[in-house]
């Protein structure tokens, strides 16, 4: 019994299997050790039970609370291996981000460049998400056509020059294409102008619809929003 000790009514006594009565103890030494998880961080050996501890609270759930841990797989600078991007991304799909969180998102981005190394590898060309092949070239050259010119304004005579979304009149117009111009182009295999001519579906006027600038805009968004949920 010598090795307890009594304190504010309460009998305290080393952790069983100890036979050191010299041990620390949180009553009678501060004793510090490292936090298992490598860390680098100093924490009291013994909890105010009296139990002996190994880990900082939290810090024994494989990394995931605290960069410095060295079993942690978001350590800064660390790259996790393509197999671990797989799982990731795999257990992400059917996930529906909320529009608040979007939007958080997007402000925290505004007013910061990507890096040109960034740029390159992951937003030009082939490796742009948004890559469809390399049909732009061949989109500015049909846009700039005489027959677009003539079936855009055909829309604008049939919908009276008027936003058929807020129906203002006076704005900046757009003809915005009901079926994506990309989609006709890409299923139909249009690659010249040639083609794009003789392809019947692009140059139905039921396709296109006046918007203005504004709607036109909000329109194209909620497609955006609607083809990137998983």
């Amino acid at each position: 019994m010598d090795s307890q000790v009594t304190l504010f009514g309460f009998l305290f006594q080393p952790e069983r299997g100890s036979t050191d009565s010299s041990s620390a103890s949180p009553l009678t030494d501060e004793a510090k050790i490292l936090c298992a998880c490598g860390c680098k961080t100093y924490f009291k050996k013994y909890d105010s039970r009296n139990r002996i501890r190994f880990f900082i609270h939290g810090h024994n759930r494989k990394g995931k609370f605290h960069p410095n841990s060295q079993n942690s797989l978001f350590i800064k600078g660390h790259v996790p291996t393509q197999e671990m991007r797989n799982k990731i991304s795999s257990s992400n799909k059917g996930k529906i981000v909320s529009l608040e969180t979007r939007k958080n998102l997007s402000k925290s981005l505004l007013g910061k460049p990507r890096k040109k190394e960034y740029v390159d590898k992951y937003l030009i060309g082939k490796n742009n998400p948004s890559w469809k092949g390399g049909v732009t070239p061949l989109q500015k050259t049909i846009r700039t056509s005489e027959k677009y010119l003539k079936w855009r304004t055909t829309i604008f005579n049939r919908d009276r020059f008027q936003c058929q979304y807020c129906y203002s009149i006076g704005n900046r117009l757009n003809v915005h294409h009901i079926k994506p111009y990309s989609t006709i182009i890409q299923k139909n295999n249009i690659k010249t102008l040639q083609n794009a001519y003789y392809c019947s579906e692009l140059w139905s006027i039921d396709n296109g619809i006046t918007l203005c600038k504004p709607c036109h805009k909000y329109e194209h968004k909620n497609i955006l929003l609607s083809t990137t949920k998983r």
